[in-house]
């Protein structure tokens, strides 16, 4: 009697997959050329913009690249449209989703720096001076800024002791670094 080698959850194993060979560069060539037009016009009735239509196109292709001979030639149009949709879909989510973030932050106005601003800032370093913008002008939480600048909290929080202590003794710093 046979009996199958069960997976865990008891399931059959799924079968291997051979890996995808990578379409050649004239291949990849010709389906540019046929079908990049489709794709750009599909991209460009979604979002309503060139550029980002022709970014979609781009990405699309760079989808199909990746894909190698694994997708399904004789359904290459359905492949693309869904794709497509797929790309500029996630692009309007995204862009969604940072518009909402943006209208949840409290709104500050905008003005320019004053004089006493650039003081302030002309003793800290550079790489410190965007934080302390954020922390000190625009009172933004450590989050917040970690959240804008893709970095971890910790790492503001580390700056922003950094600044402290730039602000703590501007001058001895001021020299030593001039040194």
């Amino acid at each position: 009697m046979f009996y199958p080698v069960m997976a865990e959850g008891g399931h059959p194993p799924a079968p291997a997959k051979a890996k995808a060979r990578p379409l050649d560069r004239g291949e990849l060539d010709r389906l540019y050329g046929r079908y990049s037009a489709v794709v750009y016009r599909r991209a460009r009735r979604l979002l309503l913009d060139e550029q980002l239509a022709r970014d979609v196109c781009q990405d699309v292709f760079v989808q199909l690249l990746r894909q190698g001979d694994a997708w399904n030639t004789h359904s290459a149009i359905g492949w693309l449209f869904r794709t497509t949709t797929n790309c500029c879909l996630n692009l309007m989510r995204g862009t969604r989703r940072w518009h909402r973030f943006l209208r949840s932050l409290p709104h500050v106005p905008v003005v320019a720096p004053s004089l006493s601003v650039q003081l302030l800032l002309h003793g800290i370093p550079e790489h410190l001076q965007e934080i302390a913008i954020y922390y000190g002008l625009d009172h933004m939480s450590q989050e917040e800024i970690a959240l804008v600048l893709g970095l971890s909290q910790k790492t503001v929080s580390n700056r922003l002791r950094e600044i402290r202590s730039w602000l703590a003794e501007p001058d001895t710093k001021t020299a030593a670094r001039q040194k």
